[in-house]
């Protein structure tokens, strides 16, 4: 369904007037699978979400397709905007493969940033038998928690040339479980066989699961973190996923797909009180609501009680230029469920939301810089005003 989004510049303000009658409609059909962990939350038509709920980060799911290296600051070609990505362009064999050299060893996705959510999206890459004999060894595949920087320590801030300090590491000490959904298969059906690590920043590389069994079966990982001690994963370098090959004929494969990661504790870690106006004010921290790329930040949204959803917008960079922002919004009706695959808000038709601007003071939605980001939004009596 198209939806038209009116804009008037006011003074700061910009009006959002839908054309329908109930909002903006829902982002796609489907929406993330249940989180492995979390079960039914107590929810009210009135007021939304009452009940404890859970600290929740989204890792990674998978659903813009492949997460190859980050180019931004730390490469000079391609225009990648990853978050997070693999740490290299193709899964780093102890054996030489069959096809070396093909870009059939790359990682590869089933799914683009623009494309419907699906709760199947996934990245994968394809093991292959050995060049010149049947294949044994281990083939690893990184996925990194931070964007390596060019740079050197305390180097002088330039584009494109980011100082080692600014390296971001994930910090997972208050979170007491993870959660890896993936699938490895055969090509000749025999079992296979996987391990999943982790390094810590200054530690030592540390393995966290592993299987052997069946091939094909898709399953959620579910390891407890809990134990290990919150300076040994509060900088985490990233994720390895290593299939351990025992044999393989030339012609044989294993394909790997990955469709989630994410960590969650039984309750927030972070709790704050105080008072603004004379009236006493709650939070709690309960992570991240989704995963996206390029910088999400300074969201804004309400529990929407006539639609019965909760709506978020929030300013993101574009795929197309760089340097650039627009704001993108997403739902959910169901925290057990997530929130849906974010959309893009445009000033052309191409996503369904669409700026219309009779004032013509906004850039079009993919030219250089943008029409900007840093959304505020309210509804009254029907009217969206951002």
């Amino acid at each position: 369904m198209k939806k038209g989004f009116i804009i008037f510049m006011i003074v700061t303000c910009v009006a959002f007037f839908n054309s329908g009658c109930n909002g903006p409609a829902p982002v796609s059909d489907g929406e993330n699978l249940p989180p492995a962990g979390i079960g039914n939350i107590e929810f009210d038509d009135s007021y939304g979400y009452t009940g404890d709920l859970p600290l929740r980060l989204e890792i990674a799911n998978f659903k813009y397709g492949a997460e190859l290296p980050y180019s931004r600051y730390n490469k000079t070609d391609g225009s990648s905007w990853h978050a997070r990505s693999f740490a290299y362009d193709a899964p780093v064999y102890s054996y030489t493969p069959y096809n070396d050299g093909s870009d059939d060893l790359k990682y590869k996705a089933t799914s683009e940033w623009f494309d419907a959510d699906s709760a199947d999206d996934c990245n994968y890459f394809t093991v292959y038998g050995a060049k010149n004999q049947s294949g044994t060894g281990r083939v690893i595949a990184d996925y990194l928690m931070y964007i390596p920087a060019l740079g050197e320590e305390e180097e002088i801030n330039e584009y494109g040339m980011y100082p080692k300090n600014y390296e971001n590491y994930l910090d997972l000490s208050d979170y007491e479980k993870l959660f890896i959904d993936r699938n490895s298969t055969s090509s000749d059906g025999k079992d296979v066989s996987y391990n999943i690590l982790w390094k810590n920043h200054g530690g030592a590389v540390k393995q966290l699961f592993s299987y052997s069994g069946k091939s094909g079966v898709r399953q959620t990982a579910e390891i407890d973190i809990s134990k290990i001690a919150g300076s040994d994963k509060n900088k985490i370098e990233f994720i390895r996923f290593e299939q351990v090959i025992a044999d393989i004929s030339v012609r044989s494969t294993v394909t790997t797909q990955l469709f989630s990661i994410r960590a969650e504790s039984a309750a927030p870690a972070v709790k704050r009180s105080t008072k603004i106006s004379g009236t006493d004010v709650y939070s709690e921290y309960l992570g991240n609501v989704l995963y996206t790329k390029w910088g999400a930040y300074s969201a804004s949204g309400f529990y929407d009680s006539e639609d019965k959803k909760i709506k978020l917008w929030y300013g993101a960079g574009l795929p197309e230029t760089s340097s650039s922002d627009n704001v993108y919004y997403t739902e959910c009706s169901d925290f057990s469920k997530g929130f849906s695959k974010p959309v893009r808000i445009v000033t052309d038709d191409s996503t369904g939301y669409k700026l219309i601007d009779p004032s013509g003071k906004l850039r079009s939605h993919d030219m250089q810089i943008g029409y900007g980001g840093d959304p505020s939004v309210i509804k009254v009596n029907g009217v969206y005003y951002m």
